[in-house]
């Protein structure tokens, strides 16, 4: 194992790092990837690398791109990771690679540009704490686009919030969130699960599978819900029959909108308590 107490991949010039075949480099302060100039960080085929915090594209002007390729390969952060925190950056997540950190930032500081791509079976980014997109939790920040397909995982303990221009692509993947912040940026749902427990705003569901609590639990929506025709709310954990009483207190939103598909029985209950409307839709078999 390398150690390191600070690196900087393209402090200036051009800069690269390669941790592969199982190897481990420990950085015991910030990892940059691409500090003032160009940087790459490629971890693949079961490297592991360990630093306290992860930056992609640092100072305004800088270039930086990270792939975590393959099984056992690993990032792990001990505090944040800004993709694109004040330059450019990219990070990919593929092949069953995984990053951890506490706070992630895609599209930190002003003109920014974040792209984090989360892409595979068992490719898993691992937020401790929260998410933000475009920005930070109190103040709009760049262009940050976070796409999750092919079974890729996003988990975020706490709070995934969409800042100003920020986008999440899901489609194909899935994102399981504490709560889903939406008031602002665009949330693209064309495939995939997702999993949370509070959305903030609107969702609209094209065309995925909303989970509500990962089975039967709860998802609390604080404006209007819109399905697709090709969008579902999963019950993998209910009964295998189209009983509406389990359906009932399963989502609650200010109103709810559900398109049928041609051909499917789709079993819509609006049951006005005093509150919010609650809807849910299951297809036949």
């Amino acid at each position: 194992m390398e150690k390191l107490k600070g690196s900087e991949c393209g402090q200036q010039g051009n800069g690269v790092l390669s941790v592969e075949d199982f190897g481990m480099v420990s950085v015991g302060e910030d990892l940059s990837v691409g500090l003032s100039g160009h940087g790459e960080l490629n971890v693949n085929n079961g490297g592991v690398v360990v630093s306290t915090f992860g930056h992609i594209g640092h100072k305004p002007g800088s270039t930086g791109e990270a792939m975590v390729t393959g099984s056992d390969s690993r990032w792990i952060n001990s505090d944040f990771l800004g993709v694109g925190e004040n330059g450019w950056g990219s990070l990919s997540i593929i092949g069953g690679g995984e990053v951890f950190n506490t706070y992630g930032y895609i599209g930190f500081g002003p003109d920014s540009t974040g792209r984090v791509w989360v892409n595979g079976n068992n490719s898993h980014w691992n937020n401790s704490q929260s998410l933000y997109i475009g920005g930070t939790n109190t103040q709009a920040g760049g262009d940050g686009v976070l796409t999750i397909d092919d079974s890729g995982l996003v988990t975020v303990s706490n709070t995934t919030k969409l800042v100003d221009i920020g986008t999440i692509n899901l489609d194909g993947g899935t994102l399981d969130t504490g709560t889903l912040d939406l008031t602002e940026g665009t949330f693209n749902m064309t495939d995939g699960y997702l999993h949370v427990d509070h959305v903030i705003g609107d969702l609209n569901n094209q065309a995925g599978s909303l989970a509500p609590d990962n089975s039967a639990g709860m998802t609390t929506i604080s404006g209007d819900y819109t399905q697709g025709a090709a969008a579902d709310i999963d019950m993998s954990s209910g009964p295998n029959n189209l009983d509406i009483t389990p359906f009932i207190g399963l989502l609650t939103a200010a109103s709810a909108t559900a398109v049928p598909e041609p051909g499917s029985l789709v079993c819509v209950v609006l049951a006005l308590m005093m509150g919010p409307r609650r809807v849910a839709r299951r297809k036949s078999t």
